[in-house]
Order: structure tokens, then C-alpha cells, then sequence
């Protein structure tokens, strides 16, 4: 049961990722509370079901979305029974326009370690097909 809630907490950090940097129309979800820090930051806590969870997002001079951090996403163990809070972060760059759409072309999928950060995923978006019923 651990194992499940901890991966149904991180995917609740995952959604609200993917929303940020996929799918920013998305942002206007009524389960969504927004919180300026400054004129380049703002707090996000999003409630999807029983999962509550925050991330901090961070802007460029430019106004685009340049980092998504969370302390809400959870690590397995080598041996997946055991869970630890680990800082999240992806940050994003090199934006392009995708069709009508404006979108960060490269991003990276960080863990904050207590030595250092670990970089575990880096991704380049080549191109975005959306299926939207007409």
C-alpha cells in the first residue's frame, strides 16, 4: 500500500509537470491554487483526488516557463521498498513554435541528491501532433 500511495503522490507531481510544460491550457483547472513569490515566480498546489501537491515554477526575463520544482515527488529505494522525498526539478529551454502552439523544445528530468543533482532524463521535442476532434 506505501508503494502505491508514494507512486500515486509522484504521478500527481508528473501531471502537473506535463500540464505546466505540455499543456499550459490546462493550467486553468479549477484544482489548481496560484500563489505569486515575485515578479518571475509563483507556487502552484494541485489537488487531484486525495493527492495534494505544490510545485514552484520558475519564469525567464523572457516570460517562458524556464524550471518546474517540486519537493513533492518521491524516489524508490534500489530495492523499491522504501520511499524518499527528494527534490524534483525540470528545467526547460530552447522554445519553438509547434504549429499555432509555443513550447520548450529541450528539458531535463532532475533529482536534487544530498551529494548532487542527477540528471535522469533529458528529452529534445521534435514534434507535436495534437488530437483534437473537430
Amino acid at each position: 500500500m506505501l508503494a502505491e500511495r508514494a507512486l500515486d503522490q509522484s504521478e500527481t507531481v508528473t501531471l502537473l509537470n506535463d500540464m505546466c510544460i505540455l499543456a499550459p491550457a490546462t493550467l486553468i483547472d479549477p484544482h489548481i491554487e496560484w500563489q505569486n513569490v515575485d515578479a518571475r515566480t509563483v507556487c502552484a498546489r494541485f489537488t487531484n483526488g486525495a493527492y495534494a501537491i505544490s510545485a514552484t515554477l520558475y519564469f525567464g526575463e523572457d516570460g517562458l516557463l524556464a524550471n518546474f520544482v517540486s519537493d513533492d515527488r518521491l524516489r524508490a529505494s534500489p530495492d523499491g521498498r522504501t520511499f524518499a522525498r527528494l527534490r524534483f526539478s525540470t528545467p526547460v529551454r530552447n522554445y519553438r513554435e509547434y504549429g499555432a502552439t509555443r513550447l520548450a523544445a529541450h528539458g531535463e528530468a532532475r533529482w536534487t541528491l544530498p551529494q548532487d543533482e542527477f540528471i535522469y532524463g533529458e528529452c529534445d521535442v521534435q514534434d507535436v501532433v495534437y488530437n483534437v476532434p473537430r
